[in-house]
């Protein structure tokens, strides 16, 4: 009985410390391309971060919020050098 119950806890912790990540989309403000990033809402309800562009490959500082309920994400796009 107890070594089924032991063979089950891998399983649990696997579960309770997945993290879970929110997909966000935004327009590139230099080329206009819609983009798709993860967001881990662990890092905190607000967050700024730098990406490329996936098209023209411009470095973007990306101002996210993530909603209360924690299910979506704000991201407003500037690029880097402005």
């Amino acid at each position: 009985m107890i070594a089924a119950i032991l063979a089950t806890i891998p399983a649990i912790l696997t579960k309770a410390h997945k993290i879970m990540f929110i997909s966000a989309l935004f327009l590139c403000p230099v080329c206009g391309t819609e983009n798709e990033i993860e967001v881990d809402p662990s890092a905190g309800s607000r967050q700024k971060l730098t990406e490329d562009c996936q098209t023209c490959c411009r470095p973007l500082i990306l101002k996210i919020e993530i909603s209360p309920d924690g299910d979506d994400a704000d991201v407003e796009a500037t690029p880097e050098n402005e």
